[in-house]
């Protein structure tokens, strides 16, 4: 090979390896099982059970068992009503429902007025 293509394929190689690269971990049996132990533990340890109980069927991105009280608690409830008009819209139920109609569809008539606040703004 010509003497200035390895030259440049050397410093391609130097260039390449001094750039930070984000790479997904594998990951193992062994460190998901003593992951999923320390989560086991956390929960029996901290948030109160009216969070927990709200948070279960919640897909999102973040952990709603980690948060306090009363932000878990609205969080739960959201993700109950995401997951509600979801397969409502599934169904092809199309018309419109008020906030009330949907708290009585998903047996949350009995929050407060602040989450209610809440749940309008979000």
């Amino acid at each position: 090979m010509d003497p200035s293509l390895l030259r440049e394929r050397e410093l391609f190689k130097k260039r390449a390896l001094s750039t930070p690269v984000v790479e997904k971990r594998s990951v193992s049996s062994e460190s998901s099982s003593s992951s999923s132990k320390k989560k086991k533990a956390k929960l029996e340890h901290g948030g109160s059970s009216g969070s927990k109980q709200n948070s279960d069927h919640s897909n999102g991105s973040f952990n709603l068992k980690a948060l306090s009280g009363s932000s878990g608690y609205k969080f739960g409830v959201l993700a109950k009503i995401v997951n509600y008009m979801k397969t409502r819209h599934q169904r092809g139920d199309t018309h419109p429902l008020t906030l009330e109609e949907i708290l009585d569809e998903t047996q949350h008539l009995d929050i407060g007025l602040k989450q209610k606040q809440w749940l309008m703004t979000e």
